[in-house]
């Protein structure tokens, strides 16, 4: 099971392939969660400092903190663009984990 912004989700996979399929409904309530989120919001959720010293920005040791609040605020802005334009053009989306 997944958690998505709507509940639990199971993964429609392959063989041993850690994908998930995001339908065009689904894509509807995960917009609604990612548009209900403001940046406020979300530099209250996330602490940069902790994240760097806990290696998350292993690729950026010398950045400021504000620089990767900045970063974050940034990704969360060009992920809700993503879904929002593919909940216009009634596509899926597929995630797959590395």
């Amino acid at each position: 099971m997944v958690k998505t912004p709507s509940g639990y989700a199971t993964p429609r996979s392959g063989i041993g392939s850690p994908l998930m399929i995001v339908v065009e409904g689904e894509i509807k309530t995960v917009c609604e969660f990612l548009g209900s989120v403001t940046s406020g919001q979300l530099a209250a959720a996330t602490d940069p400092t902790a994240m760097a010293a806990d290696g998350v920005y292993r690729s950026h040791p010398g950045d400021v903190v504000e620089e990767l609040s900045d970063r974050l605020i940034d990704a969360f802005t060009t992920l809700r663009t993503f879904y929002l334009d593919v909940a216009t053009s009634s596509d899926a989306v597929v995630i797959t984990r590395n």
